[in-house]
């Protein structure tokens, strides 16, 4: 019961991963000709102007994510550090599952009009730090519901269910819009400020037997009081003695970010690449969407039984080989 209870929280927090931020709010409405002036939205799709203008979209849109990159460099480890001190991770995984459902929530206030894009921009920058410290405290609590032997089957499992997660909400997302709505007067986008409040509502909905089944886990350092500032000169420290008595995990911990920063702009403009680089339609997004869910979740449930017999760096390997290839002939195939 715990451990799927656990993997819930994956599939809870992912639509907002797959389709408010990667391909559907994000990639075919906030930096659609729905925000631009009247008179180049009308304009030709080849025309160069309109062009320029909906690249100006992305390039705010990135500069924004870029903001929403740091911040997390800024607080995950600390928050992190402070949960593992005093034994709330849970509690801050509650905290920051509400918040990220409020994200969302807060998304049905972007309009189709030009002057509501950096707002819509930022909303997604906020959702996009809370669910990062989620995730934070929602890894963390992996060894409370599984075994050294279990781990990657557990973890893959998650992780698995996370992309049927994305698949089930886009799926509802082609059935709702293949029936137009059920009639309804879409115009102002609200038929993606509606989506942005269902995946909102899904992410309670679905985020709740974590934290009515898995207990809250030890404090790893009870009683002791670090204040926020004072924390990263711990995390300073903790740095500092890492690279000396463990060197292994401290250049394990760096690729780790900065694989984590590569996939972080696959996730954050895949849609955009795909809608606005290569000209798919809405319909041919959702389509790549589920597919791309489609392969991920069945892998990642596969490559955690994978893991746990042939060993975690076979696999990690073996994925980012494969992952460079594909972007490679990405690049080359354009």
């Amino acid at each position: 019961r715990q451990v799927v209870a656990w993997a819930l929280w994956d599939w809870a927090a992912q639509p907002f991963n797959s389709v408010v931020l990667t391909f559907v709010f994000a990639s075919l409405y906030l930096v659609s000709d729905a925000f631009l002036p009247a008179d180049i939205a009308a304009l030709p799709a080849s025309d160069p102007l309109k062009e320029r203008a909906l690249a100006d979209l992305s390039s705010g849109y990135g500069l924004v994510t870029t903001l929403a990159g740091l911040l997390i460099l800024v607080l995950a480890p600390v928050l992190g550090q402070s949960a593992d001190r005093t034994g709330r991770k849970k509690r801050w995984l509650f905290i920051f599952t509400m918040l990220l459902a409020l994200a969302q929530f807060a998304l049905f206030f972007v309009r189709a009009d030009p002057a509501f894009f950096w707002y819509g921009a930022f909303i997604l920058a906020i959702g996009a730090v809370v669910s990062e410290i989620a995730g934070v405290n929602y890894n963390a609590m992996l060894v409370q519901v599984s075994t050294p032997r279990t781990i990657g089957k557990v973890s893959g499992l998650g992780w698995g269910l996370g992309y049927i997660g994305g698949i089930v909400a886009l799926t509802l997302v082609v059935v709702v819009t293949q029936l137009d709505w059920f009639g309804m007067d879409t115009s102002d986008g609200l038929a993606y400020r509606l989506i942005a409040v269902g995946c909102g509502v899904w992410t309670i909905a679905f985020s709740l037997p974590l934290f009515f089944t898995v207990p809250e886990g030890p404090a790893s350092a009870p009683g002791q009081k670090v204040n926020f500032f004072a924390a990263y000169v711990v995390l300073v420290k903790d740095v500092r003695a890492l690279f000396r008595t463990h060197r292994a995990t401290f250049w394990f911990l760096l690729a780790s970010a900065v694989y984590r920063d590569g996939l972080g702009g696959v996730f954050a403009f895949g849609g955009i690449l795909a809608a606005v680089a290569f000209g798919f339609s809405s319909n041919e997004v959702l389509i790549f969407a589920i597919a791309a869910n489609v392969v991920a979740g069945i892998s990642t449930i596969i490559a955690g039984t994978v893991d746990d017999r042939f060993g975690a760096r076979n696999v990690i390997i073996t994925a980012l080989s494969l992952l460079i290839l594909a972007a490679v002939v990405l690049l080359v195939l354009q």
